[in-house]
């Protein structure tokens, strides 16, 4: 009797050894793993810090002819070009970045390609959306229109820019003055905005209104704000390689926007809309 009772407790304890071995191996392996994503997961930490790090180093580029773009940081111009990537091909979302983006900071990286860059006329500024997750975002354009009436769009805006050069090289042939007379240039297309564009009526409402914001609202529409003026001049101008940039401003309590121009070695303030 004696002798059975020892060898059911041998039993026990050889069942309890078993036991308690494969849990050291199952514990053993979760140990393991959770090292293995913490190993990783810091590997990533001091990856997007050094790149922070690097980014905050390094001094920002410098384009030409992007008056707003030189204004931003090079972590900002990172996003910025990203943006300009997506617009330009159309994709709704632009580069993720390894880099935590503040809205107020995406918003202004977004007011300053606006300015660079009028033609983008049917990106929605206001509707883009910054998601961030971790070390990482991303941002969401959204368009005005479909891809099929951009399209359109774009080749009505360039129509009506090649009517407007066309016209304008015709009277400096007439005139007999050297097609490449920057002042000459820049005179006649203020005229020509003048004479065919006008500020939309205050009493007409319409579901296409920010287009008076746009250089397709004054060349194509034939009506504009001081932005839409602006930005169909920068257009023109830049076909004749004249630089010129967007000056955001007040005239009086209002807001106004008119171009800065560089003819012939200097530079001019031009506002079309007060003429």
């Amino acid at each position: 009797m004696q002798k059975g009772r020892r060898s059911i407790i041998l039993d026990i304890k050889r069942d309890v050894l078993r036991l308690c071995s494969r849990y050291r191996i199952a514990v053993a392996a979760f140990l393991l793993s959770l090292c293995t994503v913490c190993t990783v997961f810091a590997c990533v930490e001091i990856r997007y810090f050094i790149l922070a790090k690097k980014a905050e180093n390094t001094p920002p580029k410098y384009a030409l002819d992007r008056l707003y773009y030189n204004s931003l940081s090079y972590r900002e111009q990172m996003l910025y070009d990203s943006i300009l990537a997506a617009a330009a091909s159309g994709d709704d979302s632009a580069s993720i970045l390894p880099f935590q983006y503040e809205e107020e900071e995406a918003s202004r990286v977004l007011d300053c390609f606006r300015a660079d860059f009028p033609e983008y006329f049917y990106v929605d500024f206001h509707a883009a959306a910054i998601y961030r997750s971790w070390n990482k975002t991303k941002l969401v354009l959204h368009y005005t229109e479909t891809s099929e009436s951009i399209a359109r769009m774009q080749k009505q805006l360039q129509d009506a820019m090649n009517t407007a050069l066309i016209s304008m090289d015709t009277y400096l042939s007439e005139s007999g003055i050297a097609k490449t007379d920057e002042y000459a240039i820049e005179e006649y297309l203020h005229d020509y905005l003048m004479s065919h564009c006008s500020a939309p009526a205050d009493d007409v409402v319409s579901t296409n209104d920010y287009l008076y914001d746009t250089a397709y609202g004054a060349l194509v529409l034939g009506h504009a704000n001081s932005d839409g003026y602006a930005a169909a001049l920068k257009l023109l101008l830049a076909e004749r390689d004249i630089y010129s940039c967007l000056i955001y401003g007040t005239v009086g309590r209002s807001a106004q926007v008119w171009n800065m121009v560089y003819v012939n070695g200097c530079f001019y303030h031009v506002d079309v809309t007060y003429d």
